[in-house]
């Protein structure tokens, strides 16, 4: 006898439903048995989806936590961490000195900053288990926890060696100062294609100056120029130079 069995794993959930409520139980009892059996399978697989469906959600709503559910010290390190590079930016568009009498004097003030934020970047990660399932979620993550550390030691590094010192100098009376100090042509750098260094002294940490290059054209390799800017205790802000 010929087997005419129908193939049920075609068959939708809605439709084997349909064949067990009325198919000849007697008649065809291994027909009965193969709708039972499919109907199983697909609940099961439907089973599995909704789950997985479920989880992406559960996943999705981890990504998508609004600012104000973070925790407090979450927040205050994704704040810390802003503001500290939107500070460290600002050196980059000035030609400032540092004064070495405050380079000498704050080690202990940049230590003390570089270790409270990489204490507070542990601390959120041991306490925020949202923030860390999102970092450990894949190798990049991964390599942001022992990462995070060294971006905070060098934008700390920034801030009290030339943000600090040059936001002081701002704010405080300066005086102008018209000096030849002496410089060298060095390579260029993406942002700055054509530079000098401003060579340090006795009292002065070296600092950058970007030309165009019919300025740099001009000069020697190295030598003399003639800096005008304003000098304060915190260093010396430098707006023009001649030859």
């Amino acid at each position: 006898m010929l087997d005419n069995t129908p193939d049920y794993a075609l068959y939708t959930v809605e439709e084997l439903e349909d064949v067990i409520a009325n198919v000849d139980k007697a008649r065809f009892p291994e027909r009965y048995q193969a709708a039972q059996a499919a109907l199983s399978e697909k609940r099961l697989l439907q089973s599995k989806q909704h789950q997985a469906v479920d989880d992406d959600k559960v996943s999705s709503s981890h990504a998508r936590v609004k600012w104000s559910e973070q925790l407090l010290i979450t927040r205050v390190m994704f704040i810390s961490f802003i503001t500290l590079l939107l500070t460290v930016i600002i050196p980059m568009f000035s030609e400032f000195m540092v004064a070495k009498s405050w380079t000498e004097n704050t080690g202990a003030f940049f230590w003390l900053l570089s270790l409270t934020l990489i204490t507070l970047w542990f601390l959120c990660l041991g306490m925020d288990n949202t923030l860390s399932q999102r970092v450990t979620k894949d190798w990049r993550g991964k390599l942001a926890i022992p990462g995070m550390p060294l971006v905070f030691l060098a934008s700390c590094l920034v801030f009290v060696d030339q943000s600090v010192p040059l936001s002081l100098h701002s704010i405080i009376s300066e005086d102008s100062v018209n000096q030849s100090m002496a410089f060298k042509k060095i390579d260029g750098k993406k942002y700055c294609r054509h530079r000098i260094e401003i060579i340090e002294t006795r009292e002065f940490e070296d600092t950058y100056l970007c030309l165009s290059k019919q300025e740099l054209d001009k000069l020697p390799e190295k030598g003399y120029v003639t800096i005008v800017g304003s000098r304060s205790q915190f260093g010396l802000l430098i707006d023009r130079f001649s030859k």
